[in-house]
């Protein structure tokens, strides 16, 4: 179904320091081989599309993948703060940083 040069999509199921694991229908989850900071921005339950297969392992059941244009599709949308939210968490979050650099003086 996999071959070396197949173009697939999928879903994150994982994010590891060796890359992102994607459901693509295979036995075992493809990893998907990207640098570190484009890896990072991913979810799981992320949907990526046209990944590019780049070798298969029948034996080990392992699946790598490439993607030359990294494009997320965010399953559910996720909820923003609104702007006071916002400017309260910062005000809370600088006011613990103030008193925290206060207390050891």
């Amino acid at each position: 179904k996999f071959r070396v040069g197949s173009v697939a999509d999928g879903v994150v199921q994982k994010i590891s320091a060796q890359g992102v694991f994607v459901d693509i229908g295979a036995v075992t989850d493809a990893i998907l081989k990207l640098p570190r900071a484009i890896a990072q921005q991913f979810r799981v339950g992320d949907e990526v599309h046209g990944m590019l297969v780049e070798s298969v392992d029948r034996e080990a059941e392992r699946i790598s993948l490439t993607l030359e244009e990294p494009e997320l599709e965010e399953p559910v949308p996720r909820p923003r703060a609104k702007g006071k939210a916002k400017a309260r968490a910062a005000d809370a979050g600088g006011a613990s940083a103030k008193a925290a650099a206060s207390a050891s003086k």
